[in-house]
């Protein structure tokens, strides 16, 4: 039997298996070294934060870490205590003719509603302010823009806690 000689398919097959061999172990050297930065940049941030700790330390001064979720939290605490059903309420129990609700946008983190509506004429739009506001010890509810074609006009009315 003849002896077998390296073909060029093989002879390719082993530069590709070689040249992927050779960018795998390129890829996990690069890897390697990103880790390394990482933890070292880690390992400075860590000797600075002590540094400073200590310099506060000396100087009296307590430093509290700030919880990550602090923010969301008060967002959370201001919309739990929103007076949602107080405003509801007022929206309900105020009918006036001609005023028609077209969205209501409670942004309870800024303690504000929003109501935009429809109006059949601004005498019925200032009466149904007026309403709105009956109880109040001040004016809680404010017009903020009216517009008003021939016809029904668009209006929105804001109102703060």
């Amino acid at each position: 039997m003849p002896e077998r000689t390296l073909t060029v398919p093989l002879a390719l097959w082993v530069c590709v298996c070689i040249g992927g061999s050779a960018f795998v172990a390129h890829r996990a050297w690069q890897d390697w070294r990103t880790a390394n930065d990482i933890d070292h940049q880690n390992l400075v941030l860590a000797q600075r934060i002590n540094e400073l700790t200590a310099e506060a330390d000396k100087r009296g001064q307590v430093v509290a870490p700030v919880a990550p979720y602090l923010p969301d939290a008060r967002v959370i605490a201001k919309t739990a205590s929103f007076p949602v059903q107080q405003a509801l309420h007022a929206l309900e129990v105020t009918r006036v003719d001609g005023i028609r609700l077209n969205s209501i946008d409670i942004h309870a983190d800024q303690g504000s509603v929003e109501l935009a509506l429809e109006f059949s004429d601004y005498k019925t739009l200032l009466d149904y302010l007026e309403s709105l506001n009956d109880g109040e010890p001040n004016a809680r509810w404010k017009l903020r823009q009216a517009t008003a074609a021939s016809g029904a006009g668009q209006a929105t009315i804001v109102a703060a806690w």
